[in-house]
């Protein structure tokens, strides 16, 4: 059991450390990475979320997965092997969903609420879904794929929308020009998202909605935003003094209990009170988990509260 988890979690972290490495880290190592603008599909996706989001995030990446998967990114594949990748699993996934995903590599989210209800769109996809009982609606194909959890799923032009069948048919609306943009009338929020997601791979961002109440002592809290690209992970929070305090408050006594955690055992080895494997493991991770603490500790500016973590991908 123990093999089998270790093993799952070599694969993951191969995994986290190549989706990285190829978005926007480039091939040549000793090469600084050139700084990432948003992509302009991302934009456009964007203009198509309703103005009723509280909460948008977006994932760019700077090469569609399928291409890595099949261009041989994980290991080296002959270029024979690579069609027979590509024609085969094309083949697979046109079976079982009948959409062309090969090109898919922007998605825009967005929350709304309350009553909290969201969808994703997905930019880049050709094909018709597999999935009965398509009707037409605002200039698309929509589908009630799960009708006891009201999930719908709908296509307009190479745009897939899929989430809950109120915030579907909400982008549909406004894609149609029947309801106002995100764009046009939350500029707080779009500008919040973009101010902070440059060069970012992944990014979310949200502005709490006056009739979502939040406990004490975070009920001051008014704006969130995580990004994460080649570089590393951000997160920044905003709100009034006594919740930006109970919240750097927090953060802190969490860390020192981990450094807490991390330094029992280290003494152990210290002491030899452990075997020397055990040992040499507590003090590895004794180190890392220091160095990790002086980098996610959170930095106070004002009213605004930010921690981030380097990579060291690109």
């Amino acid at each position: 059991m123990m093999a089998s988890k270790q093993s799952a979690a070599l694969v993951m972290a191969m995994l986290a450390l190549w989706g990285c490495k190829h978005d926007g880290a480039g091939t040549v190592p000793s090469a600084a990475p050139e700084k990432r603008a948003t992509s302009p599909a991302i934009v456009q996706l964007l203009a198509a979320v309703p103005d009723s989001a509280a909460a948008l995030g977006f994932i760019d990446l700077t090469e569609a997965p399928w291409a890595l998967v099949t261009g041989g990114a994980l290991m080296p594949l002959d270029e024979a092997s690579r069609k027979s990748l590509d024609k085969e699993l094309r083949e697979h996934v046109e079976r079982y969903l009948g959409l062309d995903v090969s090109k898919l590599q922007y998605a825009v989210g967005f929350v709304s609420g309350p009553p909290m209800h969201g969808a994703v769109l997905l930019k880049t996809v050709g094909g018709t879904p597999k999935v009965p009982g398509a009707r037409d609606y605002e200039g698309g194909k929509l589908w009630l794929v799960d009708p006891e959890r009201n999930v719908s799923l709908a296509i307009r032009g190479d745009v897939v929308v899929f989430g809950e069948d109120a915030a579907v048919r909400e982008v549909l609306d406004t894609q149609a020009g029947k309801r106002k943009a995100v764009t046009a009338t939350n500029q707080p929020l779009v500008d919040w998202l973009r101010q902070e997601s440059k060069g970012a791979a992944l990014a979310f961002a949200a502005i709490k909605p006056q009739s979502l109440p939040l406990p004490p002592p975070l009920a001051g809290l008014t704006r969130v935003a995580v990004s994460i690209n080649a570089y590393g992970i951000t997160a920044v929070v905003e709100g009034d003094d006594a919740a930006i305090s109970a919240l750097q408050t927090q953060a802190d006594q969490a860390i020192a209990q981990m450094l807490a955690e991390v330094e029992q055992p280290r003494a152990a080895a210290h002491a030899g009170t452990i075997n020397p494997l055990e040992g040499a493991a507590a003090i590895i991770g004794a180190a890392y988990a220091r160095s990790y603490a002086a980098q996610v500790k959170p930095r106070r500016t004002g009213n605004r509260l930010s921690a981030s973590l380097v990579l060291g991908l690109a």
